[in-house]
């Protein structure tokens, strides 16, 4: 009893010391790039309501935002400092709810791509929320997902209803990605929709002549059909944390080579006292990526005598983690 009591113990240690970053204002050069390339978005529609958003300058003259909100638009309005621009859609890409406009005679710079992401990484969250003034709020990068092809970005940068379109930024305001949606539960569950989907959406729009229709993108599915990372997100965010152990176990089968599915294992089995599989868990994100600072951080928590890698002290294989996830607790 009094070994499972210091080891949950460790829960509020993580949480307390690891949970929250410390955070820097953007300096003003960065600031002043992410200002002069985010927008805020009016979209009317036919019942005569008016749809907030934000947007940003990806290239000239064009301007990328969420697709859900555009929905059922009639009339597309650009506006920042008193000026209005009328924007018109030109190609969507609804699977990420990515939405490209057409804005002419727009007379600012398009955002530079940022380079380089990894997890722990400072990042500010630009836009409009509520459709009011213009806002960044600072944060880190809490976990990069594999999906499609690129990597959704989740932070605890925050962003609100209206802020969705807007960017998330580096350091130095480059754009990592777009403000796209939040869990319900708040803190670290905020997404971003990658820079790489941007750029797939901008090679479309000379192309593309095919009739828009704006449907569900893949994370407003049901649960049972989200990708294996927002059901983890749900799941943590409720602290199910036997349902995170099972779901965990099978995104791991499924991929291994995803370190983000080995954190979701460790992060259970800290919260259900299995100290030895989750310090393998740990490892196993650190095997994958080095860099991985919340991974450092977990397993220097729990154990913090682990350092694992080279000849002496090797980290887990999946088959030696996976031995310990099952059977599965009830």
């Amino acid at each position: 009893m009094a070994r499972t009591t210091a080891f949950r113990s460790i829960i509020a240690f993580i949480l307390s010391a690891y949970g929250l970053f410390a955070f820097a204002d953007a300096s003003p050069d960065a600031l002043s790039k992410i200002q002069s390339t985010t927008f805020k978005i009016f979209a009317e529609r036919s019942s005569g309501t008016i749809q907030a958003g934000s947007a940003v300058l990806v290239a000239e003259n064009r301007l990328v935002t969420n697709c859900h909100v555009l929905t059922w638009a009639r009339k597309i309005q650009v506006l920042r400092d008193g000026e209005r621009w009328a924007a018109k859609l030109i190609v969507a890409d609804q699977e990420h709810d990515l939405c490209l406009l057409s804005v002419p005679g727009m007379p600012f710079i398009a955002a530079t791509a940022a380079s380089q992401l990894h997890i722990g990484q400072e990042v500010h969250a630009a836009g409009f929320p509520g459709g009011g003034n213009f806002n960044v709020s600072c944060g880190a990068i809490r976990a990069l997902h594999d999906h499609d092809s690129a990597k959704v970005i989740q932070t605890n940068a925050n962003f609100i209803p209206g802020a969705s379109g807007g960017g998330l930024f580096d350091g130095d305001g480059n754009l990592i990605g777009i403000l796209t949606f939040r869990a319900v539960a708040g803190g670290d569950f905020h997404f971003v929709m990658p820079v790489a989907w941007v750029n797939a959406l901008l090679a479309r729009a000379d192309a593309s002549d095919s009739a828009i229709s704006l449907d569900a993108a893949f994370y407003q599915r049901g649960n049972s059909k989200q990708p294996f990372f927002l059901q983890a997100a749900t799941l943590e965010s409720q602290q199910n944390w036997p349902g995170l152990l099972d779901l965990a176990q099978r995104w791991t089968t499924q991929h291994a080579d995803h370190a983000e599915s080995w954190m979701a294992v460790g992060k259970a089995c800290v919260a259900l006292s299995k100290k030895e599989q989750a310090i393998m868990a740990f490892r196993q994100v650190l095997a994958l990526d080095a860099q991985h600072s919340l991974g450092k951080n977990w397993l220097s928590a729990v154990s913090p005598e682990e350092r694992c890698g080279g000849d002496a002290n090797p980290c887990a294989t999946v088959e030696d983690i996976l031995a310990f996830v099952e059977p599965v607790l009830p």
